[in-house]
């Protein structure tokens, strides 16, 4: 019998450019950067959704919290 194994943690990062990663061509900005660190974890990795809009402020990330919730299948089914 095979024990069945967890799903990967899914991690959501949600805000402006510095989440989109604008001004980082290098390295994509820091939740690209942790994309690809925790990739090298391999498939126990947890998946990271880059929510990051540029040009969002602090009232345009709150307007869409609840549409990119409700969006999200790991959320819906819950």
């Amino acid at each position: 019998m095979t024990a069945a194994i967890a799903p990967p943690l899914r991690v959501i990062a949600i805000g402006d450019s510095s989440v989109y990663g604008y001004g980082d061509p290098e390295g994509g900005g820091w939740v690209e950067r942790l994309r690809r660190h925790c990739m090298a974890a391999g498939p126990e990795a947890p998946v990271i959704y880059n929510l990051g809009v540029r040009g969002d402020g602090t009232h345009q990330v709150a307007r869409r919290l609840s549409t990119e919730f409700a969006c999200r299948g790991e959320l819906r089914n819950r």
